[in-house]
Order: C-alpha cells, then structure tokens, then sequence
C-alpha cells in the first residue's frame, strides 16, 4: 500500500468518524426553530417540589414532528424524534406569574445509539447559550431519573388532548 493511499484511508476514517459525531450532537438548526415545534405543554415547579433546587421555574415542552407523532399516538418515540424542554424563571408579580430570564435549554434526541440511556441522547444548555452544555454525564445526570418513566419510553410529558 502506498503512503498516499494509506493516508486517504486514514482521512476517510476521520472524516466519517467526524459525520458520525456531529450526527450524534443536534445542529443548531434543530434547536434554532424549537418554538415552532408542537407545543406539548407547560407547567410550573415551585419551592417544595422534590426537583425545585435543579428544576424550578416554568417548564415549556415541545417536539418535533417525530416526536409529536408519537406523543399523540401514545407510541414509542422514533430514532430522530426530538423533545426540547425550555426552563424559564417565574417572575410574581402584582397577582401574576410570568417568565424571567432563561434558566436552561435541554433537549432529549432519541438516536438508537446508546442503551445505556434507553437510546436518547441529552443535553442541556446554560441560559440557553448552546455554548454553555452542562450534561457531562448523561447516564447519571439525565437517565438516572428518567429511568422512573420507562413505561413511557422514558419521557415525562405526556400529550393532554
């Protein structure tokens, strides 16, 4: 085998394993358009509630059309389906809640690639700053409390019609 030849292999090697690798982190042209997904639904976790310290504020969901199909078709969550979970801080104020500055930007891609995590990927970003991921470790960060829904494919949110 000639150098040249070997070092194009290398470089094919490479370069697929570089695709493989972006394939596996969302572009940030998913999230870019997240809130012109489906809205699946919001709610509000406040102090008392067991994740308040890591959780607390107005959570908005919402999916991609994979997604969105299965939630709607109680069905599991095809590879590519995309739930996007924006947390917001609540702002009271004369007799009404509203959101205060982005606190994170998460999201769950289902990609069939690790059984460790039932097969999602997750990510979460500091302020929403897709500069800032904070999920280092997504089987003890993420997957140890979405192991409780595994019923549902571990997913939380449920679609309400």
């Amino acid at each position: 085998m000639t150098k040249k030849m070997f070092m194009l292999i290398i470089l094919i090697g490479f370069l697929g394993y570089c695709v493989k690798d972006q394939e596996a982190q969302p572009k940030k042209d998913d999230l870019k358009d997240y809130r012109q997904f489906y809205h699946i639904k919001t709610l509000i976790l406040e102090e008392g509630h067991p994740l308040y310290k890591d959780f607390g504020g107005i959570h908005h969901i919402y999916a991609n059309e994979k997604a969105y199909q299965a939630y709607k078709n109680k069905t599991k969550f095809p590879e590519g389906a995309l739930i996007v979970f924006d947390l917001m801080e609540v702002v009271k104020k004369d007799n009404a809640v509203a959101e205060g500055k982005r606190k994170v930007l998460a999201y769950m891609k289902k990609t069939n690639k690790n059984k460790d995590t039932g097969n999602w990927e997750f990510q979460a970003f500091a302020e929403g700053d897709l500069s800032k991921p904070v999920v280092k470790d997504a089987v003890n960060q993420c997957f140890a409390c979405h192991k409780s829904v595994e019923k549902n494919d571990y997913v939380f949110s449920e679609w309400r019609n």
